[in-house]
């Protein structure tokens, strides 16, 4: 809910300071805002894998063609600058996901955040360490399975990160390799 109203609040500020840029254009607030609502419903299950992000862009691009060209048609703009418009809508919801999973990817290298798309990877069960981890202490690497799910469902009941209450687990006998 937190992260609904905070995705909401981010939208309308945007959308009025778009209201305000464009010189007090209504059709400019109402592009950014309901795109600002149509992005925020597309996104509002978790998401798990960066490709979600992208359909995610996908559903937004085609809403944003479609209040694009609603509103250049209410407008009353000729038929060039309708198409114009709703091209540019369409632009802007696949070019804003495949941005966001650009900057997510920076963020993640730069500061090391433990992001769901991170994390996500993490579990990978085929990664080097823990195939190794598999090798080396197979009764520790089922141990570390079996705790990663007991800590991912006790967290998810308290409402906890369950997802990395699972990485964290999942790897916390690996100093048995040795």
């Amino acid at each position: 809910y937190s992260i609904i109203s905070t995705n909401l609040s981010a939208s309308m500020l945007f959308s009025v300071t778009c209201f305000i840029i464009s010189g007090y254009n209504a059709s400019a607030f109402l592009f950014v805002f309901l795109s600002g609502i149509c992005s925020i419903l597309t996104i509002k299950h978790e998401i798990r894998r960066r490709s979600d992000l992208l359909v995610s862009g996908i559903y937004v691009a085609i809403l944003n063609t479609v209040i694009a060209f609603t509103l250049a048609f209410v407008d009353g703009l000729e038929t060039a600058s309708i198409t114009k418009f709703a091209l540019f809508g369409a632009c802007n919801g696949f070019v804003s996901s495949v941005f966001a999973v650009g900057l997510i990817s920076l963020g993640e290298s730069m500061l090391n955040l433990p992001t769901v798309f991170r994390l996500q990877e993490l579990t990978d069960t085929s990664l080097p360490l823990l195939k190794e981890l598999s090798e080396s202490a197979m009764g520790s690497y089922i141990h570390s399975i079996n705790v990663a799910n007991l800590a991912e469902t006790a967290a998810n009941a308290v409402h906890a990160n369950g997802l990395l209450a699972k990485v964290g687990a999942l790897y916390h006998d690996i100093g048995k390799i040795d």
